[in-house]
Parts: C-alpha cells; sequence; structure tokens
C-alpha cells in the first residue's frame, strides 16, 4: 500500500508533487518517532501486548484511513498510523531472537526477511485493485491482511 499513496494523494486530492514529498517525509518521520515510542512502552508493557495491540490497532487505523474523506482528517490518520503500525517491527524481531533457540536464529530471521519481502511483491495485486476498484479497495484489502 506505501507505494500507492503517493498517487492517491494526487488523484484523490488533487496535491502538488512538493505537497506529496512532505507528507512521505511526514511518514518516515513519524515511523521512527513509532519506534521510539514502542522501545519506550516496552520498559512498561510486555512485548508480545505491545506487539499485538499495535497490529490491531494500526489495521484499524488503515480501515478509518479508507472510510475518512475531509483531507486533513485523512492526512492525520495517515501521519498517525505509521507510528503505531510500524511501530511492533523492532519488538517483533527482539520477540523473535528472545524465545527462538540459539542454533534456530538465522532460520527464523530469515523468514522474518521473506515475509518482508511478499510485501514488497504485494504492489502488483495492489496495482489490479486499484486498476479494477480504487485506490480505498486496495488500502481496505491491506487493512485485512494487516490483521492476520
Amino acid at each position: 500500500a506505501l507505494k500507492f499513496f503517493p498517487l492517491f494523494y494526487h488523484q484523490e486530492y488533487g496535491l502538488s508533487d512538493m505537497a506529496v514529498c512532505w507528507i512521505m517525509a511526514g511518514y518516515w518521520v513519524s515511523t521512527a518517532l513509532g519506534s521510539y515510542t514502542a522501545a519506550f512502552l516496552s520498559r512498561i508493557a510486555r512485548r508480545p501486548v505491545l506487539v499485538m495491540g499495535t497490529q490491531v490497532i494500526g489495521a484499524s487505523l488503515m480501515f478509518l484511513f479508507v472510510l475518512t474523506q475531509p483531507l486533513f482528517w485523512n492526512l492525520t490518520i495517515f501521519e498517525f498510523r505509521p507510528i503505531v503500525q510500524n511501530a511492533h517491527m523492532a519488538l517483533n524481531t527482539a520477540l523473535t531472537m528472545e524465545y527462538a533457540l540459539p542454533q534456530h536464529r538465522g532460520k527464523w530471521a530469515s523468514l522474518g526477511s521473506l515475509n518482508r519481502a511478499t510485501f514488497a511483491g504485494s504492489a502488483v495485486v495492489g496495482g489490479v485493485l486499484t486498476d479494477e476498484y480504487s485506490f480505498r479497495v486496495a488500502f481496505a484489502v491491506t487493512g485485512c491482511i494487516l490483521m492476520c
């Protein structure tokens, strides 16, 4: 879905290239902020609970993003979502390394890489959904996948 957000803002709202660049820069700053926030919260809350909570809240925000029409609220959700959605990634890796036996950690790490690589290939599916239906349908399907 990430690859489609700039096109979405161009087509749905008619934003300029410069505006979209600033929006995407904010997305990456939000992602970094989310990682720091998750590291802080992992000292207070249990990591598995934090991972599951951020995953569910992040996917829920994706559905809210799909349903939100006014640009201000859409951008607010778009910039807030990576704080929650992407925060669990480092914690998930830490959990895997913590619970996997030392001789199996490489195998589990490679599965995590494979999982991230499959999301890169999902652009084809997202493109088909966007062409046949709309960006919002493609984002809704992404939200469904994130819930799994």
